[in-house]
């Protein structure tokens, strides 16, 4: 989720450069300024259904307990600062069934969830456009 949080403070500031902050576009900036726990919650409740059209509740329970393991933060923060014992616990975690299982969805995973993050990114830009535009 951290990329779409990211992402929305991105188009924040980019808005802010095309729509300065006035007056007349105030509600506009207080609804997107105060939308961003609603809007990642929107892109979140997105991507499940991809993950359970492809993944049983035990392959989802054994992702979430890797990645929010030492050794799965720590790849997603930084795969460069693993140490050897976190190293060995991903590469446990992809020689694993559900490690192949990942493996092989990859790219249908991706493409999946490209889809529907760009559909999220065009409607959050749509939206702010609409609020910001002084008329």
């Amino acid at each position: 989720m951290k990329q779409y949080k990211e992402a929305y403070r991105e188009l924040l500031n980019l808005m802010e450069r095309q729509f300065p902050k006035s007056n007349r576009n105030s509600n506009g900036w207080l609804y997107l300024e105060r939308n961003e726990t609603k809007a990642l919650a929107e892109i979140r409740d997105m991507i499940i259904p991809i993950y359970i059209k492809h993944f049983d509740e035990a392959d989802v329970d054994d992702m979430q307990a890797f990645y929010t393991s030492d050794a799965g933060i720590q790849l997603v923060k930084d795969r460069t600062k693993l140490t050897a014992a976190q190293q060995e616990s991903v590469n446990d975690f992809y020689d694993s069934k559900v490690g192949h299982k990942i493996k092989e969805k990859q790219q249908l995973l991706s493409v999946e969830i490209a889809g529907v993050s760009e559909y999220w990114s065009k409607d959050l830009y749509q939206t702010a456009v609409l609020l910001l535009k002084e008329e």
